[in-house]
């Protein structure tokens, strides 16, 4: 999962370069080059977004997962019922 993340930073930290090497290196614009870099960034972006968007909906279901096993957990203790 860790990966997954710090796979997503870098696709938004490696598009913003793309940008900036797009903005004030770029010496032509109009050329089939230059035209195909910023779809590549465009596509960048969105790969970044979704992933991460997809990573935060993952956590907060697991996170929910978590927290309502320990609640679990604690009832049972109370009730004398657990195994533990």
């Amino acid at each position: 999962m860790l990966i997954l993340k710090l796979t997503a930073i870098a696709f938004t930290a490696a598009a913003s370069l793309l940008q900036i090497g797009l903005d004030y290196r770029w010496r032509d614009k109009r050329t089939r080059a230059h035209k195909r870099v910023r779809w590549i960034m465009i596509a960048a972006i969105f790969l970044s977004g979704v992933v991460a968007a997809g990573l935060v909906v993952y956590d907060d279901r697991q996170m929910s997962d978590q927290v309502n096993i320990l609640k679990d957990l604690k009832v049972r203790r109370r009730h004398g019922t657990c195994g533990v």
